[in-house]
Protein backbone atom coordinates (compact mmCIF):
# COMPACT_ATOMS: atom_id res chain seq x y z
CA UNK A 1 0.00 0.00 0.00
CA UNK A 2 1.46 3.48 -1.15
CA UNK A 3 1.88 6.33 1.55
CA UNK A 4 -1.15 8.38 0.02
CA UNK A 5 -3.40 5.10 0.31
CA UNK A 6 -3.21 5.13 3.73
CA UNK A 7 -6.13 5.56 6.42
CA UNK A 8 -5.60 9.44 7.88
CA UNK A 9 -5.90 7.48 11.24
CA UNK A 10 -3.02 5.91 10.08
CA UNK A 11 -0.81 8.50 9.05
CA UNK A 12 -1.95 10.69 12.04
CA UNK A 13 -0.82 8.31 14.26
CA UNK A 14 2.54 7.14 13.21
CA UNK A 15 5.69 8.43 15.36
CA UNK A 16 7.04 11.70 14.36
CA UNK A 17 6.09 13.60 11.70
CA UNK A 18 4.67 12.10 8.22
CA UNK A 19 5.98 13.01 4.77
CA UNK A 20 4.15 11.25 2.31
CA UNK A 21 6.83 9.20 -0.21
CA UNK A 22 5.65 10.01 -3.60
CA UNK A 23 6.65 10.93 -6.97
CA UNK A 24 7.66 14.72 -7.29
CA UNK A 25 5.93 16.14 -10.32
CA UNK A 26 7.54 19.22 -11.59
CA UNK A 27 5.16 21.57 -9.78
CA UNK A 28 4.15 25.21 -11.24
CA UNK A 29 2.13 28.09 -9.72
CA UNK A 30 -0.86 28.17 -11.00
CA UNK A 31 -1.42 31.71 -10.49
CA UNK A 32 1.53 32.77 -11.69
CA UNK A 33 1.07 30.97 -15.06
CA UNK A 34 -2.31 32.59 -15.20
CA UNK A 35 -0.45 35.56 -14.86
CA UNK A 36 2.23 35.56 -17.35
CA UNK A 37 -0.24 34.27 -19.69
CA UNK A 38 -2.56 37.06 -19.33
CA UNK A 39 0.34 39.33 -19.61
CA UNK A 40 0.40 38.80 -23.56
CA UNK A 41 -3.20 39.81 -24.18
CA UNK A 42 -2.25 43.56 -24.35
CA UNK A 43 1.14 43.05 -25.90
CA UNK A 44 -1.85 40.95 -28.91
CA UNK A 45 -3.64 43.96 -29.26
CA UNK A 46 -0.40 46.45 -29.76
CA UNK A 47 1.38 44.32 -32.08
CA UNK A 48 -1.82 44.25 -34.25
CA UNK A 49 -2.11 47.72 -34.40
CA UNK A 50 1.20 48.25 -35.73
CA UNK A 51 0.60 45.74 -38.48
CA UNK A 52 -3.24 47.10 -39.44
CA UNK A 53 -1.01 50.38 -40.06
CA UNK A 54 1.65 48.53 -42.12
CA UNK A 55 -0.46 46.10 -44.06
CA UNK A 56 -3.57 48.08 -44.27
CA UNK A 57 -2.59 51.89 -44.33
CA UNK A 58 0.89 51.49 -46.46
CA UNK A 59 0.49 48.65 -48.40
CA UNK A 60 -3.57 48.35 -48.89
CA UNK A 61 -3.99 52.18 -49.46
CA UNK A 62 -0.66 52.82 -50.05
CA UNK A 63 -1.56 56.06 -47.50
CA UNK A 64 1.64 56.46 -45.91
CA UNK A 65 0.96 58.16 -42.56
CA UNK A 66 3.64 58.66 -39.54
CA UNK A 67 3.78 56.09 -37.37
CA UNK A 68 3.77 57.84 -33.95
CA UNK A 69 0.39 58.56 -33.69
CA UNK A 70 -0.78 55.18 -34.16
CA UNK A 71 2.25 53.54 -31.59
CA UNK A 72 -0.09 55.85 -29.15
CA UNK A 73 -3.02 54.59 -29.81
CA UNK A 74 -2.11 51.04 -29.49
CA UNK A 75 0.02 51.93 -26.12
CA UNK A 76 -3.10 53.17 -25.01
CA UNK A 77 -5.64 50.36 -26.43
CA UNK A 78 -2.98 47.60 -24.97
CA UNK A 79 -3.15 49.36 -21.04
CA UNK A 80 -6.70 49.33 -21.28
CA UNK A 81 -7.16 46.08 -22.95
CA UNK A 82 -5.32 44.98 -19.59
CA UNK A 83 -7.41 46.86 -17.36
CA UNK A 84 -10.66 45.75 -18.56
CA UNK A 85 -9.70 42.02 -19.13
CA UNK A 86 -8.51 42.19 -15.39
CA UNK A 87 -11.33 43.71 -14.39
CA UNK A 88 -13.40 40.33 -16.22
CA UNK A 89 -11.01 37.95 -14.24
CA UNK A 90 -9.52 37.28 -17.36
CA UNK A 91 -6.17 36.80 -15.62
CA UNK A 92 -7.06 34.09 -13.81
CA UNK A 93 -6.30 30.20 -14.24
CA UNK A 94 -10.38 29.33 -15.86
CA UNK A 95 -10.33 31.88 -18.20
CA UNK A 96 -8.26 29.67 -20.47
CA UNK A 97 -10.38 27.03 -20.08
CA UNK A 98 -13.49 27.89 -22.48
CA UNK A 99 -14.62 31.41 -21.74
CA UNK A 100 -13.22 32.50 -25.42
CA UNK A 101 -16.79 33.87 -25.86
CA UNK A 102 -16.24 36.60 -23.29
CA UNK A 103 -12.56 37.89 -25.48
CA UNK A 104 -15.21 39.57 -28.55
CA UNK A 105 -17.68 41.45 -26.09
CA UNK A 106 -14.58 42.31 -23.86
CA UNK A 107 -12.83 43.55 -26.97
CA UNK A 108 -15.26 45.11 -28.23
CA UNK A 109 -15.84 47.37 -25.22
CA UNK A 110 -11.86 47.91 -25.05
CA UNK A 111 -12.13 49.58 -28.37
CA UNK A 112 -15.45 51.38 -27.44
CA UNK A 113 -13.14 53.12 -24.61
CA UNK A 114 -10.23 53.58 -27.21
CA UNK A 115 -12.64 55.58 -30.11
CA UNK A 116 -14.72 57.68 -27.41
CA UNK A 117 -11.21 58.42 -26.28
CA UNK A 118 -9.96 59.41 -29.24
CA UNK A 119 -13.42 61.52 -30.23
CA UNK A 120 -12.95 63.61 -26.71
CA UNK A 121 -9.41 64.58 -27.64
CA UNK A 122 -10.50 65.34 -31.38
CA UNK A 123 -7.98 63.10 -33.08
CA UNK A 124 -8.58 63.46 -37.11
CA UNK A 125 -10.07 59.98 -37.89
CA UNK A 126 -8.62 60.33 -41.94
CA UNK A 127 -8.56 56.28 -42.79
CA UNK A 128 -8.78 55.04 -39.16
CA UNK A 129 -12.07 53.38 -39.85
CA UNK A 130 -10.74 50.77 -41.76
CA UNK A 131 -7.34 50.51 -39.78
CA UNK A 132 -9.61 49.48 -36.99
CA UNK A 133 -11.82 46.88 -38.23
CA UNK A 134 -8.95 45.33 -39.37
CA UNK A 135 -7.26 46.09 -36.06
CA UNK A 136 -10.29 44.86 -34.08
CA UNK A 137 -10.64 41.30 -36.06
CA UNK A 138 -7.11 40.35 -36.31
CA UNK A 139 -6.62 41.02 -32.13
CA UNK A 140 -9.98 38.63 -31.87
CA UNK A 141 -8.64 35.97 -33.77
CA UNK A 142 -5.03 36.20 -32.58
CA UNK A 143 -6.20 36.30 -28.86
CA UNK A 144 -8.34 33.14 -29.93
CA UNK A 145 -5.84 31.41 -30.88
CA UNK A 146 -3.69 32.33 -28.31
CA UNK A 147 -5.75 31.78 -25.48
CA UNK A 148 -6.91 28.36 -26.63
CA UNK A 149 -3.50 26.98 -27.41
CA UNK A 150 -3.31 28.81 -23.71
CA UNK A 151 -5.74 26.73 -22.44
CA UNK A 152 -4.87 23.35 -23.92
CA UNK A 153 -1.41 23.90 -22.22
CA UNK A 154 -2.76 24.25 -19.38
CA UNK A 155 -5.40 21.08 -19.54
CA UNK A 156 -2.02 19.01 -19.99
CA UNK A 157 -0.66 20.64 -17.09
CA UNK A 158 -3.50 19.60 -14.69
CA UNK A 159 -4.35 16.56 -16.31
CA UNK A 160 -0.13 15.74 -15.56
CA UNK A 161 -0.91 17.04 -11.85
CA UNK A 162 1.84 19.42 -12.64
CA UNK A 163 0.00 22.72 -12.03
CA UNK A 164 -0.62 22.02 -8.34
CA UNK A 165 -0.79 23.48 -5.13
CA UNK A 166 1.90 22.07 -2.64
CA UNK A 167 0.39 21.82 1.15
CA UNK A 168 1.25 21.02 4.45
CA UNK A 169 -0.91 20.08 7.58
CA UNK A 170 0.14 20.81 10.95
CA UNK A 171 -2.20 19.18 13.69
CA UNK A 172 -3.31 15.98 15.49
CA UNK A 173 -6.68 14.46 16.25
CA UNK A 174 -10.02 14.60 14.35
CA UNK A 175 -9.71 17.79 13.10
CA UNK A 176 -6.72 17.13 11.72
CA UNK A 177 -7.66 14.07 9.97
CA UNK A 178 -10.55 15.81 8.38
CA UNK A 179 -8.43 18.56 6.82
CA UNK A 180 -6.17 15.55 5.85
CA UNK A 181 -9.34 13.98 4.19
CA UNK A 182 -10.64 16.72 2.31
CA UNK A 183 -6.80 18.01 1.02
CA UNK A 184 -6.64 14.41 -0.13
CA UNK A 185 -10.07 15.00 -2.29
CA UNK A 186 -8.74 17.72 -4.24
CA UNK A 187 -6.99 16.82 -7.35
CA UNK A 188 -5.31 20.51 -7.78
CA UNK A 189 -3.19 19.45 -4.02
CA UNK A 190 -0.38 17.70 -3.69
CA UNK A 191 -0.15 17.04 0.61
CA UNK A 192 3.36 17.22 0.86
CA UNK A 193 3.19 15.81 4.59
CA UNK A 194 1.41 15.72 8.06
CA UNK A 195 3.21 17.18 11.04
CA UNK A 196 2.21 16.32 14.23
CA UNK A 197 2.28 18.42 16.83
CA UNK A 198 2.07 17.95 21.08
CA UNK A 199 0.83 19.47 23.80
CA UNK A 200 4.20 18.18 26.02
CA UNK A 201 6.55 18.59 22.56
CA UNK A 202 5.03 21.71 20.44
CA UNK A 203 8.21 22.03 17.87
CA UNK A 204 8.36 18.30 17.11
CA UNK A 205 7.99 17.87 13.08
CA UNK A 206 7.76 21.99 12.89
CA UNK A 207 11.49 22.06 12.49
CA UNK A 208 11.04 19.60 9.39
CA UNK A 209 8.07 21.65 8.20
CA UNK A 210 10.45 24.81 7.84
CA UNK A 211 13.10 22.91 6.27
CA UNK A 212 10.84 21.95 3.61
CA UNK A 213 9.55 25.07 3.04
CA UNK A 214 13.09 26.64 2.61
CA UNK A 215 13.93 23.81 -0.03
CA UNK A 216 10.86 25.54 -1.57
CA UNK A 217 8.96 22.45 -1.44
CA UNK A 218 5.33 24.26 0.21
CA UNK A 219 3.48 26.54 -0.74
CA UNK A 220 0.42 26.74 1.85
CA UNK A 221 0.57 25.57 5.28
CA UNK A 222 -3.06 24.60 7.28
CA UNK A 223 -3.33 24.16 11.27
CA UNK A 224 -5.52 22.24 12.01
CA UNK A 225 -5.60 23.16 16.01
CA UNK A 226 -8.26 24.21 18.27
CA UNK A 227 -8.39 27.63 19.28
CA UNK A 228 -8.20 26.44 23.21
CA UNK A 229 -4.31 25.86 22.32
CA UNK A 230 -4.13 29.46 22.20
CA UNK A 231 -0.34 29.00 23.24
CA UNK A 232 0.75 26.46 21.06
CA UNK A 233 -0.60 28.86 18.38
CA UNK A 234 1.10 31.56 19.31
CA UNK A 235 4.77 29.38 19.07
CA UNK A 236 3.73 27.89 15.77
CA UNK A 237 2.58 31.21 14.34
CA UNK A 238 6.19 32.84 15.71
CA UNK A 239 7.66 30.14 13.71
CA UNK A 240 6.11 30.08 10.37
CA UNK A 241 6.48 33.85 10.35
CA UNK A 242 9.71 34.04 9.00
CA UNK A 243 8.37 31.85 5.93
CA UNK A 244 7.49 33.11 2.47
CA UNK A 245 4.29 30.78 2.51
CA UNK A 246 -0.02 31.01 3.07
CA UNK A 247 -0.75 30.12 6.47
CA UNK A 248 -4.24 29.07 7.12
CA UNK A 249 -5.88 28.33 10.47
CA UNK A 250 -8.86 25.82 9.99
CA UNK A 251 -10.15 25.90 13.67
CA UNK A 252 -13.30 24.76 15.56
CA UNK A 253 -14.54 28.58 16.60
CA UNK A 254 -14.55 32.00 15.85
CA UNK A 255 -11.98 34.14 18.17
CA UNK A 256 -8.59 34.16 16.80
CA UNK A 257 -4.80 35.43 18.60
CA UNK A 258 -3.94 36.73 15.39
CA UNK A 259 -4.98 38.34 12.37
CA UNK A 260 -7.79 36.88 9.63
CA UNK A 261 -6.83 38.40 6.11
CA UNK A 262 -9.72 36.20 4.87
CA UNK A 263 -11.14 32.57 4.35
CA UNK A 264 -10.52 30.17 1.16
CA UNK A 265 -11.43 26.61 0.96
CA UNK A 266 -9.86 23.63 2.03
CA UNK A 267 -11.01 21.11 0.27
CA UNK A 268 -14.52 20.86 1.34
CA UNK A 269 -13.86 23.14 4.50
CA UNK A 270 -13.46 26.65 5.18
CA UNK A 271 -10.18 28.10 6.17
CA UNK A 272 -9.07 30.66 7.62
CA UNK A 273 -6.37 33.03 6.43
CA UNK A 274 -4.26 33.77 9.39
CA UNK A 275 -0.95 34.66 6.82
CA UNK A 276 -0.21 36.10 3.39
CA UNK A 277 2.50 35.51 1.06
CA UNK A 278 4.43 38.57 0.72
CA UNK A 279 3.95 38.99 -2.89
CA UNK A 280 0.90 37.32 -4.85
CA UNK A 281 1.63 35.96 -8.51
CA UNK A 282 1.21 39.47 -10.19
CA UNK A 283 3.24 41.25 -7.85
CA UNK A 284 6.21 38.30 -8.20
CA UNK A 285 6.01 38.50 -12.31
CA UNK A 286 5.93 42.42 -11.92
CA UNK A 287 9.37 42.85 -9.34
CA UNK A 288 11.48 39.60 -11.33
CA UNK A 289 10.31 41.57 -14.93
CA UNK A 290 11.52 44.97 -13.48
CA UNK A 291 14.91 43.21 -12.14
CA UNK A 292 15.36 41.91 -14.83
CA UNK A 293 14.77 44.76 -17.59
CA UNK A 294 16.43 47.45 -15.45
CA UNK A 295 19.49 45.25 -14.26
CA UNK A 296 20.38 44.04 -17.88
CA UNK A 297 20.45 47.78 -18.97
CA UNK A 298 22.22 48.52 -16.02
CA UNK A 299 25.10 46.25 -16.55
CA UNK A 300 25.35 47.25 -20.39
CA UNK A 301 25.41 50.80 -19.38
CA UNK A 302 27.92 50.60 -16.72
CA UNK A 303 30.12 48.24 -18.04
CA UNK A 304 33.03 51.20 -18.90
CA UNK A 305 32.55 52.07 -15.58
CA UNK A 306 33.17 48.91 -13.96
CA UNK A 307 36.05 48.33 -15.91
CA UNK A 308 37.55 51.31 -14.64
CA UNK A 309 37.29 50.60 -11.26
CA UNK A 310 38.55 46.97 -12.17
CA UNK A 311 41.91 48.38 -12.95
CA UNK A 312 41.80 50.97 -10.13
CA UNK A 313 41.50 48.20 -7.66
CA UNK A 314 44.42 46.13 -9.30
CA UNK A 315 46.97 48.94 -9.14
CA UNK A 316 45.82 50.58 -5.66
CA UNK A 317 46.82 46.94 -4.01
CA UNK A 318 46.98 43.31 -4.67
CA UNK A 319 44.85 40.57 -4.57
CA UNK A 320 41.05 40.37 -6.81
CA UNK A 321 39.10 42.59 -8.25
CA UNK A 322 35.84 40.49 -7.01
CA UNK A 323 34.76 40.23 -2.75
CA UNK A 324 32.66 37.27 -2.65
CA UNK A 325 30.88 36.28 0.65
CA UNK A 326 28.30 34.42 1.83
CA UNK A 327 25.50 35.67 2.63
CA UNK A 328 21.84 34.77 3.43
CA UNK A 329 19.12 35.40 0.66
CA UNK A 330 15.25 34.68 -0.36
CA UNK A 331 14.02 32.27 2.39
CA UNK A 332 17.17 31.90 4.20
CA UNK A 333 19.31 30.45 1.44
CA UNK A 334 22.65 30.74 1.44
CA UNK A 335 23.90 32.97 -1.53
CA UNK A 336 27.27 34.15 -2.69
CA UNK A 337 27.02 38.11 -3.09
CA UNK A 338 29.03 39.93 -4.95
CA UNK A 339 31.11 43.34 -4.39
CA UNK A 340 34.16 45.08 -5.83
CA UNK A 341 36.90 44.49 -3.31
CA UNK A 342 37.13 47.52 -0.93
CA UNK A 343 39.08 45.77 1.74
CA UNK A 344 42.66 43.94 1.88
CA UNK A 345 41.20 41.09 3.80
CA UNK A 346 38.11 38.53 2.06
CA UNK A 347 36.27 37.93 5.63
CA UNK A 348 33.79 35.44 4.96
CA UNK A 349 31.06 32.96 6.78
CA UNK A 350 30.68 33.46 10.78
CA UNK A 351 34.17 35.73 11.08
CA UNK A 352 33.33 38.71 9.26
CA UNK A 353 34.08 42.47 11.33
CA UNK A 354 31.85 45.40 10.23
CA UNK A 355 33.92 47.98 8.79
CA UNK A 356 34.59 50.92 11.16
CA UNK A 357 35.71 54.57 11.14
CA UNK A 358 39.23 54.81 10.04
CA UNK A 359 39.44 51.05 8.97
CA UNK A 360 42.96 50.49 7.93
CA UNK A 361 41.76 47.30 6.47
CA UNK A 362 39.57 49.97 3.89
CA UNK A 363 42.05 50.55 1.07
CA UNK A 364 41.99 54.23 -0.83
CA UNK A 365 40.08 52.86 -4.09
CA UNK A 366 38.04 51.20 -1.55
CA UNK A 367 36.69 54.24 0.57
CA UNK A 368 35.87 56.35 -2.49
CA UNK A 369 33.90 53.06 -3.70
CA UNK A 370 32.15 52.73 -1.03
CA UNK A 371 31.04 55.85 0.07
CA UNK A 372 29.91 56.41 -3.62
CA UNK A 373 28.10 52.79 -3.29
CA UNK A 374 29.65 52.30 -6.62
CA UNK A 375 31.35 48.75 -4.85
CA UNK A 376 27.39 47.31 -5.55
CA UNK A 377 28.12 47.68 -9.14
CA UNK A 378 28.39 43.69 -9.37
CA UNK A 379 25.40 42.57 -7.76
CA UNK A 380 23.83 43.74 -11.11
CA UNK A 381 24.96 39.99 -11.40
CA UNK A 382 23.35 38.78 -8.43
CA UNK A 383 20.41 40.17 -9.84
CA UNK A 384 20.73 38.66 -13.19
CA UNK A 385 21.05 35.30 -11.45
CA UNK A 386 17.90 35.72 -9.65
CA UNK A 387 19.49 35.42 -6.44
CA UNK A 388 18.68 39.40 -5.56
CA UNK A 389 16.12 42.19 -6.46
CA UNK A 390 17.22 45.67 -7.34
CA UNK A 391 15.28 46.62 -4.12
CA UNK A 392 15.03 44.66 -0.83
CA UNK A 393 16.11 44.35 2.73
CA UNK A 394 19.79 44.49 2.53
CA UNK A 395 21.84 40.57 2.79
CA UNK A 396 23.60 40.54 5.74
CA UNK A 397 26.72 38.41 6.66
CA UNK A 398 25.79 35.20 8.13
CA UNK A 399 27.96 36.48 11.38
CA UNK A 400 25.24 39.74 11.72
CA UNK A 401 22.30 37.02 11.06
CA UNK A 402 23.35 34.77 14.05
CA UNK A 403 24.14 37.82 16.33
CA UNK A 404 20.98 39.78 15.66
CA UNK A 405 18.10 36.78 14.76
CA UNK A 406 17.92 35.84 18.51
CA UNK A 407 18.16 39.66 19.93
CA UNK A 408 15.49 41.18 17.50
CA UNK A 409 11.80 39.83 17.24
CA UNK A 410 10.78 39.02 13.61
CA UNK A 411 14.16 39.61 12.32
CA UNK A 412 13.81 36.44 10.51
CA UNK A 413 10.48 37.70 8.48
CA UNK A 414 13.01 40.17 6.09
CA UNK A 415 14.18 37.30 4.39
CA UNK A 416 10.52 36.55 2.87
CA UNK A 417 11.55 38.34 0.19
CA UNK A 418 14.17 38.77 -1.94
CA UNK A 419 17.32 40.80 -0.62
CA UNK A 420 17.89 43.95 -2.88
CA UNK A 421 20.85 46.23 -3.59
CA UNK A 422 19.18 48.86 -2.24
CA UNK A 423 16.29 49.22 -0.07
CA UNK A 424 13.93 51.24 2.26
CA UNK A 425 16.31 51.22 5.23
CA UNK A 426 19.10 51.88 3.29
CA UNK A 427 17.33 55.06 1.41
CA UNK A 428 15.69 56.35 5.06
CA UNK A 429 19.59 56.26 6.32
CA UNK A 430 20.03 52.71 7.65
CA UNK A 431 23.11 52.07 6.49
CA UNK A 432 26.86 51.14 7.06
CA UNK A 433 27.60 49.94 9.94
CA UNK A 434 25.30 48.63 12.59
CA UNK A 435 27.07 47.94 15.95
CA UNK A 436 24.09 49.26 17.89
CA UNK A 437 21.21 47.13 18.83
CA UNK A 438 18.52 49.65 18.06
CA UNK A 439 20.11 50.75 14.78
CA UNK A 440 19.57 47.46 13.69
CA UNK A 441 15.99 47.36 15.11
CA UNK A 442 15.40 50.52 12.92
CA UNK A 443 16.73 48.98 9.67
CA UNK A 444 14.61 45.94 10.48
CA UNK A 445 11.08 47.76 11.32
CA UNK A 446 11.96 49.77 7.80
CA UNK A 447 12.41 46.67 6.08
CA UNK A 448 9.40 44.88 7.12
CA UNK A 449 7.91 47.88 6.65
CA UNK A 450 8.97 47.77 3.07
CA UNK A 451 7.76 44.17 2.30
CA UNK A 452 3.81 44.78 4.23
CA UNK A 453 3.57 48.06 1.14
CA UNK A 454 5.44 46.66 -1.68
CA UNK A 455 4.69 47.93 -4.57
CA UNK A 456 6.01 48.73 -8.38
CA UNK A 457 5.73 52.69 -7.38
CA UNK A 458 7.54 52.25 -4.05
CA UNK A 459 10.35 50.04 -6.08
CA UNK A 460 10.84 53.11 -8.51
CA UNK A 461 10.67 55.50 -5.77
CA UNK A 462 13.30 54.02 -3.60
CA UNK A 463 15.70 53.45 -7.15
CA UNK A 464 15.29 57.04 -7.61
CA UNK A 465 16.57 58.28 -3.83
CA UNK A 466 19.03 55.85 -4.26
CA UNK A 467 20.73 57.54 -7.44
CA UNK A 468 19.87 61.08 -5.84
CA UNK A 469 21.85 60.24 -3.03
CA UNK A 470 25.15 59.11 -5.01
CA UNK A 471 28.24 59.84 -1.66
CA UNK A 472 27.50 58.72 1.49
CA UNK A 473 30.31 60.46 3.59
CA UNK A 474 29.13 58.41 6.76
CA UNK A 475 30.08 54.82 5.41
CA UNK A 476 33.40 53.69 6.26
Amino acid sequence: MSATQLPVEAILHTSGPFRLVRHKPRIVDSALVAEAAAALDPLIVFVTAILGKFLYLDLFLTSAQPTHPFIGIAFIASVMTYAVFRKAGMHELTSFSGNYWRIGPLLALTFGIVICLLFVLDVPQTNLRGWFIFWFAASFVLLLAYRATVGLYIRVLVAERRLVQRVAVVGSGELAARVVTALMRDPNIVLMGVYEEFPERPSIGIEDLIACARADQCDRVVIALPLSAKERLEVLLSKLAMLPVEVQLCPEASTLPCPMFGCSPVGNLLGLDVQRAPLNARGVLVKALMDYVIASIALVAFSPLMLLIAIAIKVDTRGPVFFVQSRHGYNQRIIRFIKFRTMRVLEDGHTVVQAYRHDARVTRVGRFLRRSSLDELPQLINVIRGELSLVGPRAHPLTLNDTYGTLIENYGTRHKIKPGITGWAQVMGFRGETRDPELMRERIRHDLWYIDNWSPLLDLRILLKTLKVPFDPHVY
